[in-house]
């Protein structure tokens, strides 16, 4: 679950002592020697409570940000409505500079 699909895939079907063809993933080429196979056992819950727990916490803030975010009705009330779009070029019709005097 940590690897890439195209190295994992690889890397799991092998037997112990096995080498395998080139493999390409994202991060290059690979040729993947299988030395041993072990099953990894789950940590106790008691170890990793307080990783659960955080983790249940900012998942919950997260979604709660979220919703509020896509239910939120935000209106501006500094700005008048048509001063809230920037103009895109100055006034064509205005009259130009008028000239300098000359000395």
């Amino acid at each position: 679950e940590q690897m890439v699909p195209e190295f994992s895939a690889v890397a799991f079907a092998l037997e112990p002592g096995k080498i395998s063809d080139p493999v390409k993933s994202q991060f290059g080429w690979h040729i993947i020697k299988v030395e041993e196979a072990r099953d990894r056992k789950p940590p106790d819950f008691e170890q990793v409570k307080g990783q659960i727990q955080n983790f249940v916490i900012r998942k919950a803030q997260a979604d709660y940000v979220t919703k509020l975010r896509t239910e939120a009705k935000v209106e501006r009330t500094d700005k008048p409505a048509d001063a809230a779009a920037p103009a895109a070029t100055p006034d064509a019709k205005a009259a130009p500079a008028a000239p300098a005097k000359k000395k």
